[in-house]
C-alpha cells in the first residue's frame, strides 16, 4: 500500500507544467532539424538537461505526452467556422445566446479539438467566470460563461433571422434588393413568385435599371412569365434577396 507522501508525489509527476511541455516541444523541434524531420527519442531523452523540470520524466513518460499533445492540437475543423466576437446561441437552447470571446486548447485539461468559450447575455445553471479546469481562458461575470464544442452552437444573427422571416413573407408587388450574383446591388418589383419550368420556385423581378446578367423575364429562354422592358427582367432565389 502506497503511503500519502507516494501518492502526492506521484499525483505531482502525473501533471505536466506548461514549462515541461514547452521544453518538450524545444526538444522534439531541435531533435526534427537535426535528423531531417525524424524523431530520435534515445536521443531526445539524452539530451535532456538537469536544469530542465522535464528532466524528471522517463522517456516512456515523454513519449506518451508528446503523442497526446499531437492529438490534442489536431484541428477541429468545424470550429474554423465561427471567429472571436460571433454572436451565437446554443443548438440544444436557442435562447441561450452569447458572444464568443475564447477558441482553443486548454493547457489545463488535454481534449480533441478546439473548446469555445461564451460570454452569455444572462446567467446560466452551468455558467462560469470564464475559467476552464482551474484555467483563465477570458473573463466574464460570473455565471455568464460557458465553455462547448463547436458542434453545440449555431451562429446568432438578428439581421440575417429578420431577413430569412422577410424573404418568406415577400409578396407581388414587393420592393426588393439583390445582387444578381454580382458586387452590385440591384433593386427591382416583385412581379412573379412561383415554380419556373416545372423544377424549382424563382422570384421574378422587373429590375428598376437594366442588369447585364438578365436580359429578359425568361427562365431557361422556356417560357414568359411577366411582362417588362428588355434587359429588366431577372430571376432569383429567396436566398439571394439582400433586403425587403
Amino acid at each position: 500500500r502506497k503511503s500519502p507522501k507516494t501518492l502526492l508525489i506521484m499525483s505531482r509527476m502525473q501533471h505536466w507544467t506548461q514549462q515541461e511541455d514547452t521544453e518538450l516541444a524545444t526538444l522534439v523541434s531541435q531533435n526534427l532539424k537535426q535528423n531531417n524531420g525524424n524523431l530520435d527519442w534515445d536521443q531526445i531523452y539524452a539530451s535532456i538537461s538537469i536544469h530542465t523540470q522535464i528532466q524528471r520524466r522517463s522517456k516512456n513518460d515523454i513519449m506518451t505526452r508528446w503523442w497526446k499533445i499531437i492529438q490534442h492540437h489536431i484541428e477541429d475543423p468545424q470550429s474554423l467556422n465561427f471567429s472571436i466576437g460571433n454572436q451565437v446561441r446554443l443548438i440544444s437552447d436557442k435562447s441561450t445566446i452569447g458572444t464568443i470571446k475564447y477558441i482553443g486548447h486548454s493547457q489545463s485539461k488535454l481534449i480533441d479539438g478546439h473548446i469555445i468559450g461564451i460570454e452569455l447575455d444572462q446567467s446560466h445553471p452551468k455558467g462560469n467566470n470564464g475559467s476552464f479546469h482551474n484555467e483563465q481562458l477570458f473573463t466574464c461575470q460570473h455565471g455568464h460563461g460557458l465553455f462547448v464544442r463547436s458542434n453545440e452552437i449555431e451562429i446568432y444573427n438578428t439581421q440575417e433571422i429578420k431577413l430569412k422571416r422577410l424573404r418568406s413573407r415577400i409578396k407581388i408587388g414587393d420592393k426588393i434588393c439583390t445582387t444578381l450574383g454580382t458586387s452590385n446591388n440591384y433593386s427591382g418589383i416583385v412581379k412573379y413568385i412561383g415554380i419556373v419550368t416545372g423544377k424549382e420556385e424563382m422570384i421574378g423581378l422587373e429590375l428598376d435599371w437594366p442588369a447585364p446578367v438578365h436580359s429578359c423575364a425568361t427562365y431557361a429562354d422556356v417560357h414568359k412569365y411577366f411582362d417588362t422592358k428588355q434587359g429588366h427582367g431577372a430571376f432569383i432565389h429567396r436566398r439571394d434577396i439582400t433586403e425587403v
